[in-house]
């Protein structure tokens, strides 16, 4: 069931005081908003949800209210974290840990927003692709947390099919935030 009126808290952690200053927190915060308005007007966040937590189709009721924590990191942070969670010793633009990935569950309570997982960025990366393309480093970081949202939502990139869909929805989410188009490296990712 799709609806209009959700609330969305994100709980932004910023470890890079240099960025701090390029952009604000009320960026962040309205890229994750819009993230989630838009997904929830395409598909529905709770029918979303309702996959995740209850595939067997029991139904859920789900509140309007989500939660996300958003880190802003340098590449050191997001190598460590890539090694131990990913097993790749590499920094990465951004690392998606959905709510549910290691349980397979997702637990929610009645009148608390449900925790959709985390979201760390690599300040550090972000800001080299967004150079490298040419772009703002806000248009760069607006499409890395549109596509992690996409991740704690249960939606991958593995397939053509899969890519297709992410490259849609980001592109909207895009859109909603003021930015025409997706970054040209997310362009090639999607085509390899």
């Amino acid at each position: 069931m799709r609806k209009r009126n959700i609330k969305i808290k994100t709980n932004l952690y910023q470890q890079i005081p240099e960025y701090k200053r390029l952009l604000p927190k009320t960026f962040y915060r309205q890229a994750v908003y819009e993230a989630v308005r838009i997904i929830n007007l395409d598909i529905g966040v709770a029918d979303r949800l309702q996959r995740i937590a209850r595939p067997d189709g029991a139904a859920l009721r789900f509140p309007d209210s989500f939660a996300v924590d958003l880190t802003v990191a340098d590449d050191e942070a997001v190598r460590r974290l890539n090694r131990e969670f990913r097993d790749t010793d590499a920094p990465t633009d951004v690392l998606s840990f959905p709510a549910w990935e290691n349980t397979g569950a997702l637990v929610f309570y009645p009148g608390v927003p449900v925790h959709l997982g985390d979201i760390v960025i690599s300040a550090d990366t972000a800001a080299r692709q967004a150079r490298e393309d040419g772009i703002k480093l806000s248009h760069m970081t607006a499409w890395l947390i549109a596509h992690s949202m996409l991740h704690l939502l249960g939606f991958d990139h593995i397939t053509e099919a899969q890519r297709r869909i992410m490259y849609g929805h980001e592109l909207k989410i895009l859109r909603a935030i003021g930015f025409s188009f997706l970054p040209e490296m997310a362009v090639r990712a999607y085509k390899e």
